[in-house]
């Protein structure tokens, strides 16, 4: 559609995923450390553009020293603070776990 990765893409994360297809639930990246995501740029890159495009988690798997750079950006930026995204995120999860425990009952 837009020619970029679905992790990275607000149009399918966004405009087809929550909007079209009304998608309530919680979206988390494909692994950032894989050498296919390095071409938007580090851990740090990957991670702001998959929060960006829509996603709710991004995966950093194989990559401490990024991890450990991106965990520094957040806590020293009001990135993670913000209570819109936070407020949005944990409600997406609190219906998804509800609507597991609701399964297995």
């Amino acid at each position: 559609v837009d020619g970029l990765p679905v992790t990275f893409s607000a149009c399918w994360l966004q405009d087809y995923l929550r909007s079209k297809w009304a998608y309530t639930g919680v979206v988390i990246s494909d692994d950032l450390s894989m050498l296919a995501c390095r071409e938007v740029g580090d851990a740090l890159d990957c991670c702001q553009a998959a929060l960006n495009a829509g996603c709710d988690i991004a995966l950093v798997c194989n990559d401490r020293v990024g991890v450990c750079e991106t965990l520094a950006y957040f806590e020293r930026t009001a990135y993670a603070h913000q209570s819109s995204y936070l407020d949005a995120f944990m409600q997406r999860l609190a219906k998804q776990l509800t609507l597991e425990y609701s399964c297995r009952e």
